[in-house]
């Protein structure tokens, strides 16, 4: 897995080949993934010049799904993209996807988008509504994910939940949090799953 090395300036950014396979994701346009698994893409884009920037192409809400995959299969694929700018940082360019992906009510992908949040440096006031609606939206509907592969085998080796990621996403925005703290205050917690109890607790003492 590299990036080749392309002199032409005309040819835009350099191409980045995984598996011999050559995918050139340039905003606004998705790169043909087809055949390549997810996890070999992000880690090339992380590696190439400006992947940030080309890695949103497959984070975007208002494009064709990618690669031919379904609607569903495209909604993971931007949670799984999204989770990895945790590791990587988050730039400006990513966060409206990151808004868009919270708003989803898919359960991967909010969780991939909360997720993202982790690589965030800067206040961020401006999550606080998306992260306070994903959590009223996740109510009776978590689901137990994972990131550690695009398609983990199960039992997981890092388990999460999608409610989970977007608790301690907004225990992460601190005096930020804003909306997202009274929504956060408002839960039941006697009602919560007993894995989701601490993390409301912790979360509410880091506001």
């Amino acid at each position: 897995m590299d990036v080749a090395d392309e002199s032409d300036d005309r040819a835009g950014p350099p191409a980045v080949v995984v598996g011999g396979a050559s995918v050139l994701p340039v905003l606004p346009v998705v790169p043909d993934v087809t055949g390549i698994e997810p996890e070999r893409l992000v880690e090339a884009l992380a590696a190439a010049p400006g992947g940030a920037e080309r890695a949103a192409a497959l984070a975007a809400e208002d494009l064709p799904a990618p690669g031919g995959r379904t609607a569903l299969e495209a909604a993971r694929l931007r949670g799984y993209v999204l989770a990895a700018f945790c590791r990587a940082g988050l730039p400006a360019e990513v966060e409206p996807h990151v808004v868009a992906s919270l708003e989803s009510g898919l359960p991967y992908e909010v969780a991939g988008a909360a997720h993202a949040l982790q690589g965030l440096e800067r206040a961020a006031p401006d999550f606080a509504g998306p992260l306070a609606r994903a959590l009223r939206s996740l109510a009776g509907a978590d689901a137990r994910i994972s990131f550690e592969a695009y398609r983990p085998s199960w039992p997981y080796a890092e388990p999460t939940t999608a409610l989970t990621e977007v608790v301690r996403a907004i225990g992460r925005l601190g005096p930020d949090a804003g909306e997202a703290a009274a929504a956060l205050a408002a839960l039941d917690v006697g009602t919560l799953p007993e894995h989701l109890r601490p993390e409301v607790a912790k979360a509410l003492a880091d506001l």
